[in-house]
């Protein structure tokens, strides 16, 4: 994505956005496993990266382990501080091992810089290791001892602690002044996906390392829209500032329009372009080929906007005798008609009356078809039991509708061109109808739903909300008299929201938060400035 030369330098990054949007596939493919492959296993594009990032995903179940009541808060952040530079340390050590067992290089580190790394980490002199593999070893077995501790509420007098990011400073700078090319000068990038998982006060810690980060290393972080719990660092210091300590790769401001149009295209391309070349077969189609879009009219007649039309040219002509509009109604399309329609039953006029004001004004009814004309296409389909009410095809439409989402658009992409070539034995790909690029789609927002419910004591109230809302747009859009058509969004005013009781206030915006980063609602923030953590005030609109 175009975002990704931002993230190969030095400045730490905090990347925001919801699931599906790319975070852990642009984390993996910056770590040195994801870069190595990217390369074609060739060491030339790590040794000419000015990083190496090391991948860690930031498990819930650890975060939960370091918190409690049976210890204070600042007992626990003792805790955690010491895990997360043992685990750190892990990291860059993992590193160098895996550059000797996959690329055949030694990356030696300074003795004094080991034993820095172990006196930092409480170890005593007699206990020292004078190998990173031997160093390695020994602080897996530290992790295995502190996850046992805590898990048995030791007390805290009975455990060495390390200081935050002091086992780490002589780790990072000896790799940095090791002389293989591979490392020699290059900061160490720690990759923290999932960030949303750590409570406010581990996101303190590492909040913490982040603004004290130096040249040898930096970190880099993958979080959900909302999941930035806090933005303060341990000990009540000046909390976190971008751009001034980090900069903000915001995905659902970068991955709009046709910015996401042109990178989801290249990813699905790709993938055709090497099915055509597994099954040697030449001139793989394009993603406009493959997922034709379909005119307003097109769509208005399979929705049946031809036995309308007769309808009202019927009445029109049983109830007026003028050449004017029997002129007009031979020069109209059904969708035309359609609107006729719409327009009159919206003004509470007769369609006698409608058509001979149209003709009166043809300049007029022309900006009333083009503005008109789109929303008309939801009244159509009255019937529940119609399979397709709407129609949904195109590739404009279809990355349109992933909203940024490019683990969306697969899924739709994938389901669309299973269906469409299921009963096909040739090897090319067939262009995808409108009919099944629709059923695709709703394949996908189902099997959405059904995720959702699942996701933790949350789950139930998402796709309930999820439902509530589809039901309460989808009436507007069918009966869209006496309101703008195609009303889709919503907001929680200020003063609405203060006259809640605090509990219930809190119950909603939790209810919030939860639907933004489990992609159940998408947040547009209003036009006024505000925080990227705060969920008042901005408008809302189903995925």
């Amino acid at each position: 994505p175009g975002y990704f030369p931002e993230l190969r330098t030095r400045t730490p990054c905090v990347m925001i956005g919801g699931r599906g949007t790319g975070k852990t596939t642009a984390l993996w493919g910056l770590s040195y496993e994801g870069t190595y492959i990217r390369s074609g296993r060739n060491a030339g594009l790590l040794e000419t990266s000015e990083i190496i990032g090391v991948y860690l995903r930031c498990d819930r179940a650890v975060s939960q382990t370091f918190s409690g009541s049976s210890r204070s808060a600042e007992d626990w952040q003792k805790l955690f501080i010491h895990y997360v530079n043992l685990v750190f340390c892990d990291l860059v050590l993992e590193f160098i091992d895996w550059a000797e067992r996959e690329l055949g290089d030694t990356i030696r580190l300074s003795s004094d810089s080991l034993e820095a790394v172990q006196l930092n980490l409480g170890l005593t002199s007699e206990t020292i290791e004078t190998t990173s593999r031997g160093l390695q070893k020994r602080l897996r077995t530290l992790i295995t001892q502190l996850e046992l501790a805590v898990n048995n509420n030791r007390p805290l007098a009975d455990l060495q602690l390390s200081v935050l990011g002091k086992p780490l400073e002589p780790l990072v700078a000896a790799v940095s002044a090791a002389t293989a090319s591979i490392v020699h000068g290059k900061a160490i990038a720690f990759l923290l996906d999932e960030y949303e998982s750590y409570s406010a006060e581990q996101q303190q810690v590492v909040n913490t390392l982040l603004k004290n980060s130096e040249l040898d290393y930096t970190i880099k972080i993958a979080v959900r829209e909302l999941g930035f719990h806090s933005r303060s660092v341990i000990g009540g210091g000046e909390p976190l500032i971008a751009p001034a300590d980090f900069s903000v790769i915001d995905l659902s401001r970068l991955l709009i329009g046709s910015r996401f149009n042109s990178f989801a295209k290249d990813v699905i391309q790709a993938r055709i372009d090497e099915y055509y070349r597994q099954t040697d077969t030449s001139n793989p189609p394009n993603t406009r080929i493959l997922f034709p879009d379909l005119t307003i009219s097109a769509e208005a007649g399979l929705l049946g906007a031809s036995g309308i039309a007769a309808d009202v040219r019927s009445e029109i002509l049983d109830n007026t005798a003028s050449s004017r509009v029997e002129s007009f109604l031979a020069s109209s399309t059904d969708l035309a008609l359609v609107v006729l329609k719409y327009w009159a039953e919206s003004d509470g006029i007769g369609l006698a009356t409608a058509a001979e004001r149209a003709a009166a004004n043809s300049k007029k009814w022309e900006s009333r078809l083009v503005n008109y004309a789109y929303a008309s296409l939801f009244t159509l389909k009255s019937q529940r039991a119609a399979k397709i009410r709407k129609y949904y095809a195109g590739w404009d439409t279809l990355a349109l509708m992933s909203a940024g989402n490019i683990r969306f658009l697969l899924l739709i992409v994938a389901e669309a061109l299973r269906m469409s070539n299921e009963d096909i034995t040739a090897p090319e790909l067939v262009p995808v109808t409108p009919e099944i690029q629709t059923l695709a789609s709703q394949a996908v927002g189902s099997e959405h739903l059904l995720e959702i419910r699942e996701i933790d004591q949350v789950g139930p109230d998402l796709l309930r909300l999820a439902l509530g809302l589809g039901r309460l747009f989808e009436t507007m859009a069918r009966d869209p008299h006496g309101h703008t058509p195609e009303v889709n969004e919503f907001y929680l005013p200020p003063s609405d929201l203060e006259q809640m009781k605090a509990a219930q206030r809190a119950q909603l915006e939790d209810l919030l938060r939860a639907a933004v980063q489990h992609s159940v609602v998408l947040r547009i923030p209003s036009s006024k400035r505000r925080d990227v953590l705060t969920t008042r005030e901005d408008d809302y609109l189903l995925h």
